[in-house]
């Protein structure tokens, strides 16, 4: 019998074919569902976030609608997002299936750690805010705080694929928008600040080169379904994001539109 020391061989990775979804994804994306409407529950309040109109600066009933619908109908998409980014936390630290590994699943941690950086802000309004501008001023930071942290998510997704993956043209084009989006943000909160109105341009045009993004990520998504590409249901949660996220745009402006 050898006397050589018994060694254990490591144990291989997991693949990312065990992301299947299952009862504790479904408890975990109502979980993170419930944070983002806890989160933004102080801005159905009119003391939090005022509308001037003919209702003398306080909700009326039909802005309280608009609000609470656009709440109500982000809080899942949102929700699904973080469920996305504590998922990888907890596979960073307990093992398991890969993730992230496939574009969908970074798509996920892209939207989700903007979500992150949003949340705070209706709590610091609620309490005042100590920002220039008052409690509009802070809500008026949150899409550039939001879009600078979801686009160096973004920046880090874009060098993780493969340099011969179709995927990563589209993610550089993706982070440009983003990019130029940002710097809208900024301009024009800058703007706010300064007491001068608000131009949008140049984050119309990023939100505009988004728009493009989505259709030509369906038309990947469409490309790998023909090619039979195995992806895990992660992935196509992660792309079906920001389709969602278009739509819900669009009926939350006609909802607002016609509820005047």
């Amino acid at each position: 019998m050898s006397d050589a020391p018994l060694t254990l061989a490591p144990q291989p990775l997991m693949s990312a074919a065990g992301n299947r979804l299952g009862i504790a994804h479904f408890l975990l994306w109502l979980a993170a569902t419930a944070v983002v409407l806890t989160a933004f529950r102080p801005v159905l309040s009119d003391n939090v976030f005022p509308i001037a109109g003919s209702s003398g600066g306080r909700f009326s009933s039909h802005e309280h609608f608009v609000a609470c619908v656009a709440v109500a109908t982000i809080a899942p998409i949102w929700g699904a997002a973080l469920a996305g980014l504590g998922l990888a936390g907890w596979r960073r630290v307990c093992g398991g299936a890969l993730f992230p590994v496939y574009p969908g699943h970074w798509l996920l941690l892209v939207v989700g750690s903007g979500v992150v950086a949003i949340l705070p802000f209706p709590e610091i309004a609620r309490l005042g805010g100590s920002l220039s501008g008052g409690r509009t001023g802070v809500l008026n930071l949150a899409p550039s705080v939001a879009v600078a942290v979801a686009l160096a998510v973004l920046v880090v997704a874009t060098r993780k694929l493969d340099t011969d993956s179709p995927w990563q043209p589209l993610f550089l084009s993706l982070a440009v928008s983003c990019g130029v989006m940002l710097i809208g943000f900024l301009w024009d909160a800058a703007r706010f600040h300064s007491r001068q109105e608000n131009e949008f341009v140049l984050a119309l045009l990023g939100f505009a080169w988004c728009m493009i993004f989505v259709f030509a990520l369906i038309a990947r998504s469409i490309a790998d379904l023909c090619q039979e590409c195995k992806y895990d249901a992660l992935h196509w949660v992660g792309i079906a994001l920001l389709p969602a996220h278009l739509v819900w745009l669009i009926v939350w402006v006609w909802i607002g539109g016609n509820a005047v």
